[in-house]
């Protein structure tokens, strides 16, 4: 009967250890994953600039390629090598 109660009572401080432990790990992930959470938030901001900043560029460089070709158009007609443009609606 004592061996009983003996090993009920380890049992027992072996279960207060194990949940311990468990709130201890657990408080661990916790903290993790806010910090997770919060490099998330932050890397989603980094990549929400660059998309923009990427679609600004290609914008700009569409722009810049528009105005080197009327540049060019007009040496061009300036030697007359090119006849003058047609209408835009003529064109099909």
């Amino acid at each position: 009967m004592f061996k009983q109660v003996v090993d009920a009572a380890r049992q027992t401080l072996f279960l207060v250890r194990d949940v311990d432990q468990a709130k201890q790990d657990i408080a661990t992930l916790k903290e993790e994953v806010a910090l997770l959470k919060e490099q998330l938030g932050e890397t989603n901001q980094l990549v929400r600039q660059l998309a923009f900043e990427l679609q600004r560029s290609i914008e700009n460089e569409r722009q810049e390629r528009g105005k080197f070709i009327l540049r060019v158009e007009n040496i061009l007609l300036r030697e007359r090598q090119l006849p003058p443009a047609r209408s835009r609606k003529k064109r099909k």
